[in-house]
């Protein structure tokens, strides 16, 4: 129930923001398209560690290893130029929609009785998108560096 509310709050605070931005397509095309990148850049990098691994490239319609390692690295290198592309507003907008979005799913796994955030590695990549988001806060308010 909680989860809900929080969901919908959020929901309610983009609205919000879309009613006073100046242009609220610009905002919400970048939103879309920085969030996006992220997921883009988790699967090519997927796939470029199995393809260097030599793991799960069976079946009839496998790839070659040499066709996996081939694109699965251009598929990284090229995604991560697309995040580096979308420059710190592409930054700053993933990290600030990004981040309520850790606290939501913490209580959603306690709520199911599972671990929250189990490695250590999961830990330091939400302080660090948390932290980042601060930053990006402060740098927008303070009109040093303003999102769209």
């Amino acid at each position: 129930m909680v989860t809900v509310l929080v969901s919908s709050g959020i929901t309610q605070l983009f609205l919000i923001v879309s009613y006073v931005a100046a242009s609220t397509y610009q905002f919400f095309y970048s939103c879309a398209v920085n969030t996006i990148l992220v997921p883009y850049v988790c699967s090519a990098a997927y796939y470029m560690v199995i393809g260097w691994k030599n793991e799960h490239l069976d079946g009839p319609h496998a790839p070659s290893v040499g066709k996996a390692r081939f694109f699965g690295t251009l598929g990284f290198i090229y995604t991560l130029f697309l995040v580096w592309s979308t420059g710190l507003q592409g930054v700053m907008i993933t990290t600030i929609l990004f981040a309520p979005a850790i606290p939501v799913y913490m209580l959603g796994e306690r709520g199911r009785g599972k671990p929250v955030l189990p490695h250590l590695h999961d830990k330091l990549i939400a302080a660090v998108v948390i932290v980042v988001a601060i930053i990006s806060l402060y740098l927008h308010f303070a009109g040093i560096a303003p999102i769209v």
